[in-house]
């Protein structure tokens, strides 16, 4: 009974062992995510057609969720009243340091991703703000990050939108 119950036990593990999964390494991940980028910044040209969900009710602006989500889970596309597009994403933390981390974080992804094209980037930060901007030229999209203390927490907000001269 106790071969029985040792070699049954020896089966499990080595089961266990050819079954595991190789972890990812960080680079596929790092791939994903700027791939991700790319897509936002290469959808901006046709005004996100092509990562719109369905449209949100909302009688000031015109706004749809989106499909692809760079920060948060809470990303949408919206136009103003002069008809520019842009795409957003806010997440909501509870405390500075959270917030801080997050905003730091994902401008290091942004400029990981964006190293190889020379984008211009700048930040300003005060007691109450963090705001971080990526520009390539004034016929690109403008990336800006803004982080600030709200009512009930910090909220970091991640954006992609038309450059100002357009």
């Amino acid at each position: 009974m106790t071969k029985t119950l040792i070699t049954a036990f020896s089966l499990l593990v080595l089961t266990g062992c050819v079954s595991k999964q190789p972890e990812t390494p960080n680079i596929v991940s790092k791939q994903n995510e700027c791939s991700r980028l790319n897509t936002l910044l290469d959808a901006q040209a046709s005004g996100f057609k092509k990562l719109k969900a369905h449209k949100v009710n909302n009688d000031f602006i015109k706004q749809w969720h989106a499909t692809t989500h760079f920060l948060g889970s809470s990303c949408t596309i919206t136009q103003d009243d002069k008809q520019k597009i842009s795409y957003q994403c806010t997440k909501h933390t509870d405390h500075q340091n959270l917030a801080s981390r997050l905003h730091i974080k994902t401008i290091d992804k942004v400029r990981q991703c964006l190293a190889a094209q020379q984008w211009h980037e700048s930040t300003k930060e005060s007691d109450s703000f963090i705001s971080s901007n990526f520009v390539l030229d004034d016929t690109h999209p403008v990336i800006t990050l803004f982080t600030s203390k709200i009512a009930t927490g910090y909220t970091t907000r991640f954006e992609i939108a038309q450059a100002l001269g357009n």
